[in-house]
């Protein structure tokens, strides 16, 4: 009998179980951080803002448990749309003029003062929909240059946009093997460069960020394509730390040479069908010489090339990358992606909440 009864007991506690799981749960959803509090399409239309609206919309935001904003820029810029209606508001900000921005730093400041975080478009049909005002020779282009010092609340920061052109694929990638043999790719510069830094770009896959990146390496460096007389120019003795979505920047005094070989020592592997495999793979390779990137001159080789699904040896020194920022020089940062493969990808303005002050980032 007494068995039974604890059996019976452990039956009811078991069942009971999921519902304790779920009420820790339902616990940690009555204050949860900023974090993961959603944010909301704010769509600007047209002319018709009012710092009035601005302040009563970010009240109501805030009062319903958001954490941030991204302002849309809906409409015309010539009033050539059906969306541009003769509302008869008084005092119409139109879009891009000097009144606009104040009223937009004005809703930064009443972000802030709410504790929100607001990001926007750099305008209406430059992002994402395009527009009649955006001219067939405007359409489909790729930034350039252009450099911005922004003075912040804390230390200033200079934002670069560098000169890439467009890719020709989105990766390379190695021959995958069922060992952790060496891979390696050599670049044969067309003559001997004083070599004073080598990037290399991993590959974001599809958000997997360093797909393909060694976990161990080393580069040698050498006049001859035999490599007779190599050098060494990075090597490690313990396991290459993972870099994100980050450029991994190789710095030595000025180094002569005209070849460079990178070979694994460590591979990154993957798992398919329950069966472990090992390949090495990067966005990009940089090699700089006399203050610019002379590895699109090279000729490259590899000891075993995808060349299909969008990868292949050439994207190793197209000149363009995927990786997001790089930073030579503490509070200098180069955006490395301001345009996409094909097309202008969005760039955004995003201002903090930090007090009651206005963080630009």
């Amino acid at each position: 009998m007494f068995t039974k009864i604890i059996l019976k007991l452990i039956v009811v506690l078991f069942l009971l179980l999921p519902f304790f799981g779920y009420s820790q749960d339902v616990r940690q959803f009555q204050n949860p951080s900023d974090t993961y509090r959603p944010w909301i399409f704010w769509d600007w239309v047209n002319d018709m803002v009012t710092r009035k609206g601005i302040t009563s919309d970010l009240e109501q935001f805030k009062k319903f448990g958001l954490s941030g904003t991204l302002i849309m820029l809906v409409g015309s810029e010539t009033k050539d749309r059906q969306m541009w209606s003769d509302h008869h508001m008084p005092n119409p900000i139109i879009s891009q003029t000097p009144e606009f921005f104040k009223t937009w730093q004005f809703a930064a400041e009443e972000s802030a003062r709410l504790g929100l975080t607001i990001s926007t478009q750099l305008g209406p049909g430059w992002c994402h929909s395009g527009g009649p005002w955006v001219k067939p020779d405007q359409a489909v282009q790729h930034i350039a240059y252009s450099e911005i010092q922004v003075q912040g609340t804390g230390k200033p920061i200079v934002l670069l946009m560098d000169n890439q052109p467009a890719g020709k694929a989105k990766a390379w990638h190695s021959t995958l093997s069922d060992t952790d043999e060496p891979k390696w790719i050599q670049l044969d510069l067309g003559a001997v460069q004083e070599i004073t830094e080598i990037r290399l770009h991993p590959f974001d896959n599809q958000g997997k960020k360093s797909f393909g990146f060694p976990k161990q390496f080393k580069i040698e460096v050498a006049n001859r394509s035999d490599f007779s007389g190599k050098r060494s120019y990075y090597s490690q003795s313990g396991g290459q730390p993972d870099p994100g979505n980050q450029v991994v920047s190789l710095k030595q005094k000025k180094v002569k040479a005209r070849y460079i070989r990178l070979t694994t020592q460590k591979n990154y592997s993957i798992s398919r069908g329950g069966k472990k495999q090992y390949l090495l793979s990067l966005d990009e390779i940089e090699v700089i010489a006399g203050g610019r990137n002379v590895a699109p001159q090279a000729t490259v080789t590899t000891s075993g090339s995808i060349e299909d699904f969008g990868y292949t040896a050439a994207a190793l020194n197209d000149g363009f990358s995927m990786t997001t920022m790089y930073s030579a020089t503490p509070g200098q940062y180069e955006l490395l992606r301001p345009g996409y493969d094909y097309y202008t990808s969005d760039i955004t303005t995003v201002a903090f909440p930090d007090k009651k002050e206005v963080s630009p980032s």
